[in-house]
């Protein structure tokens, strides 16, 4: 923080307009300070040295390299800084990417100005924030991840091989499968054949009883 104790950002955004109205909105705010632009990847550790910011709010995909390297590479260099991810971006693996890499906040740039000062708290005591949309994306990949692990501790099917898993096991043929998922049914009896031998379990009835315990299917 500053002499005056406003918390200082750097706003790190390769579009103009997205950088003028963010930086309105927090110069309005008493406690928060814009110091500094990065327009690019490029420049913003040079900025980060020159400007010294608590934090840097990052619209993804800023131009030139990376996203996750960016995000990388500033933890790496400016341990105690605090990176916020300000993304048009849901996907979840993006999501969980982005978390492991080191930003502290994630907040779609669909919400409102507000949240991104949720965002800017959470940051400066510490703490992890989710905008509402990307908490529940996470949720939903953590509730998953505790049905699959469940199910078994030592066998980790693929995301495709769970999708034909749970269509044949809901009465689906090897075309049926291959015409929903857009693949050959060639491909599709090789995955079922890698199911198999993954599983140890080479009847209907046995990947069934399976994939109902790991929440793939129901009885229904």
């Amino acid at each position: 923080m500053d002499g005056n104790g406003k918390i200082r950002i750097l706003l790190a955004d390769d579009h103009k307009i997205m950088r003028e109205g963010l930086k309105a909105l927090f110069d309005n705010h008493s406690g928060m300070k814009i110091v500094g632009e990065a327009e690019s990847s490029e420049t913003i550790a040079v900025m980060v040295e020159k400007v010294n910011p608590d934090i840097i709010n990052m619209g993804i995909n800023i131009s030139g390299t990376d996203s996750i390297n960016i995000v990388r590479r500033l933890i790496g260099e400016f341990p105690n800084i605090k990176i916020i991810a300000h993304s048009m971006y849901l996907e979840k693996l993006f999501i969980s990417e982005m978390l492991k890499a080191g930003v502290c906040a994630y907040v779609y740039k669909g919400h409102d100005f507000n949240e991104l000062l949720n965002a800017v708290d959470a940051a400066i005591h510490n703490k992890v924030y989710l905008c509402p949309n990307v908490a529940s994306i996470v949720m939903d990949g953590y509730l998953k991840n505790l049905s699959q692990n469940s199910c078994s501790s030592e066998v980790s099917l693929t995301e495709r091989e769970r999708d034909i898993l749970k269509l044949l096991t809901n009465g689906g043929s090897s075309k049926q499968i291959a015409l929903n998922l857009h693949i050959s049914t060639k491909t599709v009896d090789t995955h079922r054949r890698q199911i198999m031998n993954k599983l140890n379990l080479y009847s209907l009835p046995e990947l069934t009883k399976y994939a109902i315990r790991c929440g793939l299917t129901s009885l229904n």
